[in-house]
């Protein structure tokens, strides 16, 4: 992409604040894959770096990677590996681009997370009507949404589920705006209901954690998404809810326009965070490993 004549050459050379935590990221992303190799990885970090040239007040934020390296793959047919023109980079540059500033995706990495946290909000609103019972149990087991939501936001399930999974609930994502992540969610919580009103705390977190790894021959999890999907379609989310969401994000981070109580909670778990560094460190611990789920 850093090649002559490239309308975003100069976004590829010049350096910015971001480039240490990207270059942290780089080998994180789908170290699973042995086809994500150099050449990819070298993309990759040039697509992150040129958006937050263009966007700094956006910059760089884990979970960005993930989304740049699923396009990445969209954009090569499926398959990784493939030798990547610089017109494949750009589209792929492109398409980030788009998800974050139309879709306005960039509101959950800007500082203090305000797109998140409206979300997570939003969330609790919602699993407290739609799954009641299993509100009740996670409040039993003093469990915060947060452990696993915010995965399952920050990089669109990517980092969380199963890659079948992944790009049919991307497809909804796509097709029906940002605002289907929440009754997806809450169709796969709706899925899992049985199987986590029997787990303790301890369990429930590292079911969380595992379920992306987990990659049986004899479990259809493009099905399982697709029931998801389904389900999802049941769950509607209310006009002051989608108000909320829809409203220009602020410019003060003391202003974020979800209940005070609810700003606490999210506070709570990761918020407090000052720097992107810090920021690494707690998402960091919400890691894969591996779980029979379905």
């Amino acid at each position: 992409m850093s090649h002559s004549g490239s309308p975003i050459q100069e976004l590829q050379t010049a350096d910015n604040e971001f480039l240490h935590l990207i270059k942290i990221d780089i080998p994180r992303t789908f170290p699973e894959d042995p086809s994500f190799d150099a050449e990819q990885q070298k993309c990759l970090f040039r697509i992150l770096k040129a958006y937050a040239n263009l966007c700094p007040d956006v910059g760089y934020c884990q979970g960005m990677n993930f989304i740049v390296g699923l396009l990445l793959l969209v954009v090569q047919g499926g398959i990784f590996g493939q030798t990547l023109s610089p017109e494949t980079e750009e589209e792929t540059f492109w398409m980030f681009f788009s998800l974050m500033e139309c879709s306005h995706l960039n509101g959950f990495y800007r500082r203090q997370f305000p797109l998140l946290q409206r979300y997570l909000w939003a969330f609790e609103e919602l699993i407290s009507s739609t799954l009641p019972e299993l509100q009740q149990h996670f409040c039993k087991e003093n469990l915060q949404h947060t452990v696993y939501l915010h995965q399952w936001f920050l990089t669109l399930f990517i980092s969380s589920l199963p890659l079948p999974m992944v790009l049919v609930f991307w497809d909804a994502i796509i097709c029906g705006g940002l605002q289907e992540i929440l009754p997806i969610s809450l169709s796969v919580l709706q899925l899992l209901k049985a199987t986590l009103l029997k787990m303790k705390f301890e369990e429930i977190v590292s079911f969380f954690k595992t379920m992306r790894s987990q990659q049986q021959e004899d479990c259809d999890f493009e099905s399982i998404a697709r029931i998801a999907v389904l389900g999802s379609d049941s769950i509607s989310i209310p006009d002051h809810i989608l108000e909320v969401l829809r409203r220009p994000l602020p410019l003060r981070t003391d202003d974020l326009m979800v209940p005070k109580m609810q700003q606490a909670a999210v506070f709570s778990y990761i918020w407090k965070l000052h720097t992107p560094e810090q920021c690494h460190e707690k998402i960091e611990k919400v890691s894969d490993v591996s779980v029979r789920w379905c």
